[in-house]
């Protein structure tokens, strides 16, 4: 079973970098269609590599943007909520009832 489970997972991250990569190469042929330049082969790959790169920043900037806060709380929140369990007092106990 692991080693479909790690089939799986692979296969599901191949997808998952590979859609970016296609939605960029049909954005570039949309980019080509539509302005119908007859610029050289050269010069049209260093435009397609520069694209990517520009893409790539922009997620990355994204990505900076996001303040996501993981993992257990610091220490100086648990000594917080301590010191309010505290200040609240004792538990009472409730006696139990018994039914005769």
């Amino acid at each position: 079973m692991g080693g479909i489970d790690l089939l799986d997972a692979n296969i599901a991250l191949r997808i998952f970098f590979h859609l970016p990569d296609m939605t960029l190469a049909n954005e570039w042929g949309l980019y080509r269609r539509i302005c119908k330049s007859k610029h050289n082969t050269k010069m049209e790959k260093n435009m397609y590599f520069q694209l990517r790169i520009e893409v790539a920043k922009c997620l990355c900037l994204v990505a900076q943007g996001t303040n996501v806060k993981r993992g257990r709380p610091s220490s100086s929140t648990v000594q917080d909520m301590i010191a309010i369990k505290k200040a609240k007092g004792p538990m009472q106990h409730v006696p139990l009832r018994v039914c005769v």
